[in-house]
């Protein structure tokens, strides 16, 4: 097996063991249904005209304290990687926060 193979192949491994205990951190944080299943953010109408498939549900916190926490502890479950800032979400209309990994941009 090629060392990119085996890397990808231990990669997928290593996420499978954590999948549960990264579900139950996000679980603890984010907003739910009442069936328990976390409620993910959804494509603007505008996005939704324009065909923009990109765009897979973001994970809806109701406070950036929330989403802040949740980004903390999933940095303790994979050694220090991890999301690690917030914004608010522009699709909102009642507001929620996302986590990224990526520093945004602020608009002036």
């Amino acid at each position: 097996m090629e060392t990119g193979a085996l890397q990808r192949a231990l990669r997928r491994e290593w996420v499978n063991q954590h999948r549960e205990a990264r579900d139950e951190i996000i679980r603890k944080y984010a907003r739910l249904y009442p069936s328990g299943k976390t409620m993910l953010c959804q494509r603007s109408m505008k996005e939704e005209a324009l065909g923009v498939t990109r765009l897979v549900g973001k994970i809806i916190f109701d406070t950036e304290e929330a989403a802040l926490a949740c980004a903390e502890e999933l940095r303790g479950l994979y050694d220090g990687e991890g999301p690690k800032y917030t914004y608010e979400c522009h699709r909102s209309k009642r507001g929620h926060v996302h986590l990224t990994s990526m520093k945004q941009r602020r608009r002036s």
